[in-house]
């Protein structure tokens, strides 16, 4: 919860701190001065003469500098602008817990090489795995899962997502055999499920909602078009919610919108020959 996506979240963050700066003189200022003594920092050389110590200290001098320019800039923003950051709860499974609502589950989805910490290397360097965290609603603590070789999973999806490719053309062309379609389809989705979503099921306890977040190939996977045992898709079971770090939680929810937009008339039609 805390490292996932980390680097999008601090990207998002300074394109916000961009976006406000242009309307905000005290903002741009402080952003300027940060921004110029992170590039005097860097470009920091000795001058002919200074000794060790003399050195030490300009560098001591502009670190100081630039730690209480971010400080201020800190200040203005939060003062100002702190709903557009999200909150200050730490990104923890029990904050995060708190945020899911009754009957609701979250799968944290993780690809990653299996680590041996005690032996200090990779049980299979060769082979990253897939893990999954779950996180109800009601449950004390977050339970692991290990999903199994990475690569073997990624085929098994690439695999399902053929078959859609196909089945897409097939209606392009006007050729769609939607019965013959469905009966390839059905043992690629089944396989994908047992596994992934079928080796967690039974953690997600009485949970109808569940917010996935997702990584690797995974991201590409419709959870709701997979095959469960008893042959139901689980859109008939489930409802999916997709994050790409389950501490999106805690961000502020968007403000309710003032009166209707309603979009109808869809054209179905997705062939391109007359377009």
């Amino acid at each position: 919860l805390r490292r996932k996506t980390v680097v999008f979240d601090a990207l998002s963050r300074y394109r916000q701190v961009q976006h406000i700066a242009a309307h905000d003189p005290d903002v741009a200022r402080l952003l300027e001065q940060r921004n110029t003594l992170a590039v005097r920092l860097q470009n920091l050389t000795p001058r002919p003469g200074d000794d060790a110590a003399k050195f030490t200290e300009r560098r001591a001098s502009l670190a100081r500098q630039s730690e209480a320019t971010e400080s201020d800039l800190h200040q203005v923003l939060s003062k100002n602008y702190s709903a557009q950051f999200g909150p200050d709860e730490e990104a923890d499974a029990a904050a995060v817990r708190k945020k899911l609502p009754k009957g609701a589950a979250l799968i944290e989805l993780v690809r990653a090489d299996a680590i041996d910490y005690r032996a200090e290397q990779a049980l299979d360097a060769a082979k990253p795995h897939y893990f999954a965290f779950i996180l109800t609603a009601e449950a004390a603590a977050p339970r692991l899962f290990d999903l199994g070789d990475a690569d073997a999973i990624d085929a098994a999806l690439q695999a399902v997502r053929e078959n859609i490719d196909k089945t897409i053309r097939q209606y392009t062309d006007g050729a769609l055999d939607e019965q013959g379609r469905e009966e390839e389809f059905r043992p690629l989705s089944r396989t994908l499920y047992d596994e992934t979503f079928g080796r967690l099921r039974s953690a997600l306890g009485d949970a109808t909602l569940v917010y996935v977040a997702t990584d690797g190939e995974l991201s590409r996977l419709p959870f709701e078009a997979l095959v469960d045992e008893d042959g139901k898709y689980l859109v008939q079971s489930f409802r999916f919610a997709y994050l790409s770090s389950g501490r999106d939680l805690l961000r502020p929810r968007a403000p309710a919108a003032a009166g209707t937009v309603v979009f109808a008339g869809p054209n179905y039609d997705l062939s391109l020959r007359d377009r």
